[in-house]
């Protein structure tokens, strides 16, 4: 389809980019979303809403929870990359994506009118959104453990929550005070279920048992015991009559609430039973497992309506529709399925589009950008022609690092978790070669300026420097060491820097193998440091460590003298890089941010802000201009370094097959089937505006290239 197509269908993982306060209330990641700046409409209409780019880009981690609204129009999912995303049920629409939590959600809960969702996470909150606007309308704090359950009831004025610090915790939804607290002392609380009026909140417990307790006083009212190892799931039927547990015992049973009394066990997972669900009428229940299937229950007869399994992939999640048509699956492999549960065929499927970039480097003249994903292919962009023109796609699993040489002819990849390393032909995207022997995750790999050497940084053995015309290796630095995860090379090929596991980087002479320095990291706190990167300067005489700790570290190469140490990041450093000159120092962090530094006075020089997820790569332009980074929020975004500005932003989607530039303020260059992946809102709500009547204001043909040009394009 050309850029001239129409309608934008569905939608999955979003970015939104954009001007202050809506970039601010929308960002994060599990989508990104980007508000456009209107000043450039090209309607007279001062009335005219703001509107935010939209890019279906999909979870990019595990699928841990899902919920479907009351009206089964509504499907939410949340996972281990921090977001929650709100869908469309019948199109697949993605239609909002929810930035908050520091770390992977556990659960998710829609309100009866679909208008609030409730997350829990392993960062220990809860939170309560506005599904319209995307804002966090409460924070719940107040565990001291990872959240495994969270429940609304039905009014939407109780929260209920439990952890593994053993407690349960009902709240006041509104407000954010704490209602009741809940104490197993057994162990932690792994699933908790409120009833419609909020009146009784039921847990399911590490100790094989079920707990069900009075919300208003507190009171243990019943525990049912009956399962022969943990109880994994719990849940109320609507009337609060029925309780139903699930257990790795691989059974679940439906109770009495009132007498305790069993009144049928659901027998039939080849595994444990890790969720359960009953539908509003209690005449269907619900049971999945991580032996790849859910299985759905007639309740009167406990035997077996319909089997929901998916080939090849691990089941994560389930939920069950009130009125018990519909069954929601979510896998370890970042798709949703909503199925009928009357003919067990598949309804909709909502999938991710695009991973984490895991790696990024430029060649000397900034006309090739390459980065490489967690677990889709290696990409090589053309900033010149202004798009993705290569694929590299040899390794079958991700935590992909990549290098390019300074001339731009060759591709180095290496893989962390299928412990492989390829040589790739740039213009051709041909493999030419395969380094073997490696016993472990490839963590690093460098290429030196004329090509002609290749060097590796692994999990477990020393670094190691291989020939690239015979795939042979030449010389391993470190032999006596273990893990030298970290490796870089200076510009003229005649020294390697090594960071390994522990508090301790190297340099070595290249030609001799010869060690010249050991840089030592001090601890901090008097607890032992350790190295996340490494980078050495164009002439050798600079080497640049991050640390955990926050900071980053700049030795003298020649006299191993410390130089200056740089703090100003909240999280730690993952990634370094040295200017050209040596002048500058550039770091990206956990907390998000990269900066660069002045390494002279070790003053921060600008702060580039706007990533959703930890910065995980960084790279300057050989004139220092521009920055590089790469991000967990599945975005390669190109800074102006002397502002601090965000240029654009680079996303490779379903693996490959399409590409997206965006800018902050909402123009946009892609592939041919962009209008798969990209629609417009208004900002503040869930109204989309057809593609075909904006497109003629926001696309912009070649936009990576005019960017690179200094070329207004508005």
């Amino acid at each position: 389809m050309s850029p001239g197509g129409t309608g934008a269908k569905g939608t999955d993982d979003e970015k939104v980019f954009g001007d202050g306060a809506a970039l601010e209330r929308n960002c994060s990641l599990g989508g990104l979303l980007f508000p456009t700046d209107q000043q450039h409409s090209d309607s007279s209409d001062v009335t005219q809403p703001k509107l935010e780019l939209v890019v279906r880009t999909g979870h990019r981690g595990v699928i841990e929870a899902v919920a479907i609204s009351k009206d089964g129009r509504r499907i939410a999912t949340g996972s281990d990359d921090k977001t929650a995303i709100l869908w469309d049920g019948q199109s697949g629409r993605q239609l909002q994506t929810f930035h908050g939590h520091v770390l992977g959600i556990t659960s998710v809960t829609l309100s009866e009118d679909g208008q609030r969702l409730l997350t829990g996470s392993y960062d220990h909150s809860a939170i309560l959104w506005d599904v319209q606007s995307g804002n966090k309308i409460q924070i719940y704090q107040g565990h001291t453990e990872r959240i495994n359950s969270v429940d609304l009831s039905r009014d939407g004025l109780r929260v209920l929550t439990g952890a593994m610090d053993g407690t349960a915790i009902l709240w006041d939804a509104q407000s954010g005070k704490r209602l009741q607290t809940f104490t197993d002392r057994s162990g932690e609380i792994t699933s908790v279920s409120l009833s419609v009026d909020g009146k009784l909140a039921l847990t399911g417990t590490y100790d094989k048992t079920a707990i069900l307790w009075d919300g208003q006083t507190g009171r243990q009212l019943r525990t049912f015991r009956g399962h022969s190892e943990m109880v994994t799931s719990v849940a109320l039927s609507a009337d609060g009559q029925r309780v139903l547990t699930g257990s790795l015992d691989r059974s679940a049973i439906l109770w009495d609430a009132r007498t305790g009394k069993k009144l049928q066990t659901f027998q039939g997972h080849a595994d444990g039973v890790s969720f359960v669900r009953v539908s509003a009428d209690g005449r269907r229940v619900l049971t999945g497992t991580r032996d790849d299937s859910a299985i759905l229950w007639d309740v009167r007869t406990g035997e077996q309506l319909r089997t929901f399994r998916r080939d090849a992939s691990t089941l994560w999640s389930i939920a069950l529709s009130e009125d018990g048509e519909s069954v929601l699956t979510g896998y370890f492999d970042s798709t949703a399925i909503l199925w009928s549960a009357q003919s067990g065929t598949q309804l909709q499927t909502f999938q991710g589009h695009c991973d984490g970039i895991a790696s990024v480097a430029l060649c000397a003249n900034g006309q090739l950008i390459l980065t490489g994903s967690r677990d889709w292919p290696v990409i090589l962009w053309d900033s010149q022609l202004g798009k993705q023109i290569r694929i590299f796609s040899g390794h079958t699993c991700g935590m992909c690092c990549v290098a390019l040489s300074a001339d731009g002819q060759r591709v180095l990849t290496g893989s962390s978790s299928d412990r492989t390393v390829f040589l790739w032909d740039a213009q051709t995207g041909k493999q030419l070669q395969v380094f073997p022997n490696h016993i472990d995750g490839i963590w690093s790999v460098a290429l030196s300026r004329d090509g002609r050497s290749a060097f590796t940084g692994s999990l477990v053995s020393a670094a190691t420097q291989w020939d690239p015309q015979t795939g042979k290796k030449i010389r391993t630095f470190g032999a006596d060491r273990l893990s030298f995860r970290w490796v870089a090379v200076s510009a003229d090929g005649k020294r390697l820097l090594t960071g390994s596991d522990d508090e301790i980087a190297m340099l070595w002479d290249i030609e001799t193998g010869r060690q010249l320095k050991k840089f030592d990291v001090p601890a901090s706190d008097g607890h032992a440091s350790s190295i996340w990167c490494v980078a050495l300067s164009a002439d050798g005489q600079r080497a640049l460590i991050g640390t955990p700790e926050p900071s980053a570290i700049l030795w003298d190469a020649e006299t191993g003298r410390k130089v200056q140490t740089v703090r100003g990041h909240t999280g730690g450093v993952t990634s370094v890089a040295l200017s050209w000159n040596g002048n500058q120092m550039f770091t990206g962090s956990d907390d998000k941010t990269a900066i660069l530094w002045d390494t002279q006075t070790g003053k921060q020089i600008q702060v580039c802000e706007g990533h959703t997820d930890q910065v995980t790569s960084v790279a300057l332009s050989r004139d220092g201009k521009r920055g590089l980074t790469g991000s967990n929020d599945g975005t390669a975004r190109i800074w102006d370094l002397a502002d601090g500005k965000e240029l654009c932003r680079l996303i490779s989607l379903d693996k490959g097959r399409d590409w997206l530039v965006t800018t902050p303020d909402g123009y946009f260059d892609s592939s041919e089937n962009f209008a798969n992946f990209v629609s417009y809102r208004v900002v503040g709500t869930l109204d989309f505006i057809p593609l075909e009547s904006v497109r003629r204001q926001f696309y912009r043909h070649g936009l990576l290239a005019r960017i690179f040009r200094g070329e207004d394009y508005h």
